[in-house]
């Protein structure tokens, strides 16, 4: 199911290694072939370039269409190596698919993980171009400490913080809602690490200000990232999770489970943007899908995985 267009690599980072697998899945089988571990990373080429590269279309900074290849718009090529918050994970076929469309010579390798894993590494210097995460004050860290292209910061959305629960679950969201938190049967509840993963320290900010912190701290189960707890709730290790609303709402697990919005105002907001690191091998194109992020057409895509625009 994942688009010939891009190169998918997961990630499992903690504070001292990192190991990837990389995975192709289709239909129903998506979600599991998303953490299946040993397999070999595969490289996809760009977009076959069955029409002239100097009339396929993109999109600039305003999120117009413009022509690539003039004079405006002039033709890029290469690798972006991203860094991705793991929230991303399913939105970001769909972005590929529609970015190949736009820009045909530019392949995107991204690896999925924690914010503060992934930004615990670009201080020394991962080898990535573009950096994605879950929280603003990361990339604005790197470019405080020299690391960042200071112009290239950018905020490409808000996440949302969901309570769900797998289909067949004895919790019942409908009827309770963040109640349910209270209940004997949720006897293991999955967050994603709040040391280094920005939904685990809003969910952890929510039971909080919703006073259900000091009944639920010695079930929670700590993933290292967010898309990990959703795994866990999936997989019945855990009974329920409070994860990312991108990743339950999508196609690939909008069947699979019940989701509750937790209220907006019991965390701090997620809010998302990125940066192009300095020692970027592509910057030019890079800076292509930072722009794309930010057109009508990137937006729009991130909305429909629960990936809002700051302004509404």
């Amino acid at each position: 199911m994942w688009s010939r267009f891009v190169r998918q690599v997961f990630l499992t980072l903690d504070d001292q290694s990192a190991s990837t697998t990389s995975c192709l899945a289709t239909g129903a089988l998506l979600w599991v072939a998303l953490f299946l571990t040993g397999c070999q990373p595969t490289a996809t080429q760009p977009a076959p370039n069955s029409t002239n590269p100097s009339s396929a279309s993109g999109a600039n900074a305003e999120g117009d269409v413009t022509e690539a290849g003039d004079s405006a718009h002039p033709a890029v090529s290469g690798t972006v190596r991203i860094a991705a918050a793991s929230d991303l994970r399913f939105a970001f076929e769909e972005l590929a698919k529609e970015f190949a469309r736009i820009e045909s010579q530019v392949e995107l390798q991204v690896t999925f993980g924690a914010s503060g894993a992934f930004f615990a590494q670009l201080s020394n210097e991962a080898p990535f171009d573009l950096f994605l995460s879950a929280d603003i004050d990361f990339p604005r860290k790197l470019i405080a400490q020299g690391q960042g292209v200071a112009n290239s910061e950018f905020t490409y959305g808000v996440g949302e913080l969901v309570l769900w629960v797998r289909s067949d679950s004895p919790l019942k969201l409908r009827e309770g809602g963040m109640r349910v938190l209270t209940d004997p049967r949720a006897a293991k509840i999955a967050i994603a690490n709040p040391d280094h993963a920005p939904y685990g320290r809003a969910a952890v900010a929510a039971l909080k200000s919703l006073e259900l912190y000091e009944s639920a701290k010695d079930r929670l189960v700590l993933a290292e990232n967010v898309s990990q707890a959703v795994q866990w709730v999936d997989t019945g290790a855990a009974d329920v999770g409070l994860v990312a609303a991108s990743l339950v709402t999508a196609p690939a697990l909008r069947d699979m489970g019940d989701s509750f919005v937790v209220p907006a105002d019991s965390y701090p907001p997620l809010v998302q943007g990125g940066v192009i690191l300095n020692w970027a091998k592509a910057p030019g194109a890079a800076e292509r899908f930072r722009v794309f992020l930010m057109s009508e057409a990137g937006q729009a895509i991130l909305n429909r995985y629960g990936i809002r625009n700051q302004n509404g």
